[in-house]
């Protein structure tokens, strides 16, 4: 039999030269035999316009299509131009925030498992929470985590290119906006920044005036006390040596009084203890010199007792009255210095504080 043989190649059943050497005669049978053979061979093959389908599959033999167009059904070629733009998978996105809307070109039939998406997110549309995408009116499906968690707030920002991918439920999220973003951390996450304002996404808290306290069980925890507040308890601390409190600087003031100093008999006063006076002198005729006896008169002063002595040497009796005195105040001070002995001070903290711990990334 004459036709193609499976490789390619094409037999002939009969020969006419071969035919003419051996005297065979040309008949309508032998003719027929031929070009059957020859139809049935041109019918195996693929004709240019596209009129006959492939029955099996080709062979390429290491060869390739050129000048292939783009594109624009489900079962016809992607040309690699199309495949480096992501052509059949970018595309500007519509909807609104939460609820988003991509149409793909050229339209998929269903979602499959695997199904990727890239969407540039539209001005405004930034997310608030939960969301949903529908490709082409496939239905809505909704975005998660990879964690299989729904999107925090900003999890998606306007003008942000996203991949999704359908795991055969959901969309997953393959992209996250930015560093800054929280989509890493459930909401509700408290952290401490040492920063004047949180960074985006991230809510600063209203406590105000409080210490934190590290604690290795479990956090939440509070004190209620004022800020500065230290109030009297049952918590004490043992007495140590020596020591000195230190005050705010005052004063001590006595109430109005007056000094009386009675007669102290006959105690010698110093020059600068008398008051001013003059004594007067007596001598005797006889030319006696201030050793001899005579009387002595104080004829001025403050006081109304005179002394008599001998001569030069004499005695003053103290006056019996002293000046009267007014308010005396004491000396100012910086405090009172503590007894050497031990002793506690009894005191309790009331102070505003939260709990928190202290963790590692592993």
């Amino acid at each position: 039999m004459g036709g193609f043989d499976g490789t390619g190649t094409y037999n002939r059943t009969h020969d006419w030269t071969t035919d003419r050497d051996a005297g065979t005669k040309i008949t309508a049978s032998r003719m027929d035999t031929d070009m059957d053979e020859m139809a049935t061979g041109l019918s195996t093959c693929i004709t240019k316009d596209g009129q006959t389908n492939p029955t099996a599959n080709l062979k390429m033999n290491s060869r390739k299509h050129t000048g292939v167009a783009v594109g624009s059904a489900l079962t016809e070629y992607a040309d690699v131009a199309s495949v480096q733009k992501s052509s059949y998978l970018y595309v500007l996105e519509s909807g609104a925030a939460d609820v988003y809307v991509a149409t793909l070109s050229p339209t998929p039939a269903a979602y499959t498992s695997g199904m990727t998406i890239i969407l540039k997110i539209a001005s405004g549309h930034t997310n608030t929470g939960a969301s949903t995408v529908n490709v082409n009116s496939l239905g809505a499906k909704a975005i998660k985590n990879p964690d299989s968690t729904a999107l925090e707030a900003g999890a998606i920002i306007a003008g942000q290119i996203v991949i999704l991918t359908y795991d055969g439920t959901n969309f997953q999220l393959l992209s996250t906006p930015s560093e800054s973003s929280i989509s890493e951390f459930a909401a509700t996450t408290e952290m401490v920044f040492h920063q004047a304002s949180p960074p985006t996404f991230w809510t600063k808290s209203s406590d105000n005036d409080q210490v934190l306290r590290v604690v290795s069980g479990g956090t939440g925890g509070s004190g209620s006390g004022g800020s500065n507040s230290i109030v009297a308890g049952s918590s004490t601390s043992a007495g140590g040596s020596s020591h000195t409190h230190t005050g705010p600087s005052h004063t001590h003031t006595g109430p109005s009084h007056t000094h009386t100093q009675g007669a102290t008999g006959s105690t010698a006063l110093t020059v600068a203890q008398l008051a001013a006076h003059t004594h007067t002198v007596g001598l005797s005729n006889s030319g006696a010199d201030a050793s001899g006896s005579g009387t002595v008169t104080r004829t001025s002063g403050t006081t109304t007792s005179s002394s008599t002595g001998s001569g030069a040497g004499h005695t003053h009796t103290n006056p019996t009255t002293a000046a009267s005195g007014t308010d005396a105040s004491g000396a100012s001070g910086t405090g009172a210095s503590g007894a050497e002995s031990a002793h506690t001070h009894v005191v309790t903290p009331a102070i505003k504080y939260r709990d928190v711990i202290i963790a590692a990334k592993d």
